[in-house]
């Protein structure tokens, strides 16, 4: 249901609206397209999913607009720049004999670290969203305790928070 709100048009019949992707033609198609097309020995076996679980698009190189880019040079000179690389410059091009890895790899390392640092930044508001209760806590006992007196409330407030100052940087 979700791939018809999608709208993506059929590469077949572009009045029907696809459902399904197929991997090895790299086309949209609907159930009814999809069925004619893909009923043969051979092209029955093609992988095809629906369109909400289309892989991303290929990423082409700059240099050899027919070749997709697969790797990451790992050599300090182009770590700065222009790291990204084909099938073609891996092996006859500006980073042939360099040490690369796969695009894949380098991604999924890449998305664990953002992951790691969602987490310790999630748990850094948690930590402040419990300071910020503990100070909201401490002047509301503070003016209570002082009854209003506003310079003395200002003055236990400010030591409170030089205290907090000295905890944090323990």
């Amino acid at each position: 249901m979700k791939d018809i709100l999608l709208g993506i048009p059929c590469d077949e019949d572009p009045k029907h609206t696809a459902i399904f992707y197929c991997i090895v033609c790299e086309s949209n198609m609907c159930g009814e397209c999809s069925r004619k097309t893909h009923t043969g020995r051979v092209l029955s076996k093609h992988c095809r999913v629906p369109v909400s679980e289309k892989p991303l698009s290929r990423t082409m190189c700059p240099y050899h607009s027919a070749y997709a880019i697969e790797f990451v040079c790992q050599e300090v000179e182009c770590l700065e720049n222009n790291r990204l690389m084909c099938l073609l410059c891996r092996d006859y091009g500006r980073h042939r004999n360099h040490r690369h890895s796969l695009l894949e790899v380098e991604a999924a390392e890449l998305r664990e670290r953002v992951r790691e640092a969602l987490s310790d930044f999630r748990s850094f508001i948690s930590d402040l969203n419990g300071w910020n209760i503990r100070v909201t806590q401490t002047v509301a006992e503070i003016m209570e305790m002082n009854e209003g007196s506003h310079m003395t409330a200002r003055r236990q407030v400010e030591a409170h928070f030089r205290r907090l100052r000295e905890e944090l940087e323990l």
